[in-house]
C-alpha cells in the first residue's frame, strides 16, 4: 500500500478494497486481484510526473516525527 501511494496513486482505490477484504476473501476478490495484477501490467511504462518551479534558493526542508517521548519515558510510538 505504501509503495502504491508514493509511485502510483492511479490503483490506490483497488489495493485498499482488496485490503478491506483480506479477512473475508472470496472468488470475486481473486477477479479484482487478477484485473488489478492485468492493469499494472499493461500501464507499467506510465509515470507519475512532480515538477517544483521554485528556485533551489527558495525551497526549504521541514521534516518532524509523530512521537513525543521526552514527557513520559514508558510511553511509545504506535504508528
Amino acid at each position: 500500500m505504501w509503495l502504491g501511494r508514493i509511485s502510483r496513486p492511479d490503483f490506490m482505490v483497488a489495493i485498499n478494497t482488496l485490503a478491506r477484504n483480506i479477512t473475508r476473501w472470496s472468488a470475486n476478490d481473486d477477479k479484482r486481484a487478477a484485473r488489478l495484477v492485468g492493469y499494472i501490467a499493461a500501464t507499467v511504462d506510465y509515470a507519475h510526473v512532480m515538477r517544483i518551479n521554485d528556485p533551489p534558493a527558495k525551497l526549504w526542508l521541514s521534516p518532524y516525527v509523530d512521537s513525543d517521548f521526552g514527557l513520559s519515558p514508558d510511553m511509545k510510538s504506535t504508528i
